[in-house]
């Protein structure tokens, strides 16, 4: 009896070893998807998405419909990261986002404007038209994450190239954290942004637009 209790202990003792080690290997060899280059949906997709969540915000007098998911699916652009979609529906004819990190690796992504590559004609814009619509996506392992939060300020906005002149209209602040304990983005709900926040954030986008007034 006793010598059957050593060797149930032994076996235990084996299989606890084994299963540490496959765990252990599994943390060290765990990658996150990064960006699906091949997605077969676009970021309107949130719609059927049965995990979609809708909520109504007012930004400085303005009424925003937002639409979003906490953790998009795998065939998204950026898989398992948050999915976001905004309707303004006040006059507007742009979008400018500006992003805030803590990623001190690589300086130029700390404080930056999502928008169209420089050069292009609507740089330093994030979208011309209605909509505002994102799937951020960044490659991370579960010991090694470039940022442990990432927060995104959209506004629309209504520009007059003729009169040189941008017109905010309001605003929608949402992002993603990386906590260590997570596999997977948790995302920074969707708030109203004010006009504090669009003066300081128009200090950045004024970098790009010399010869415009904020009015």
């Amino acid at each position: 009896m006793k010598k059957m209790k050593i060797w149930f202990v032994l076996i235990v003792l084996i299989a606890l070893g084994i299963l540490t080690k496959f765990a252990v290997e599994f943390a060290i060899n765990w990658r996150n998807p990064g960006p699906n280059y091949a997605a077969q949906r676009t970021d309107y997709y949130i719609y059927t998405d049965k995990k979609q969540q809708h909520v109504t915000i007012t930004s400085m007098k303005h009424i925003f419909d937002v639409a979003y998911v906490k953790n998009a699916q795998p065939d998204c652009n950026g898989p398992y990261f948050p999915a976001i979609h905004i309707k303004a529906k006040s006059l507007h004819n742009a979008w400018l986002h500006v992003v805030q990190t803590d990623c001190t690796a690589e300086p130029r992504w700390l404080h930056f404007i999502d928008a169209w590559p420089k050069g292009h004609e609507h740089y330093p814009f994030y979208a011309i038209g209605k909509d505002f619509a994102d799937n951020p996506q960044w490659n991370y392992s579960l010991f090694s994450k470039p940022l442990s939060f990432w927060i995104g300020h959209a506004y629309a906005v209504q520009i007059d190239h003729e009169k040189k002149t941008i017109e905010c209209v309001g605003g929608i602040s949402w992002g993603f954290r990386l906590p260590w304990w997570s596999l997977r983005p948790v995302m920074i709900l969707p708030t109203a942004l004010t006009e504090k926040d669009w003066h300081t954030d128009w200090k950045v986008f004024q970098q790009s637009l010399p010869e415009y007034k904020n009015i």
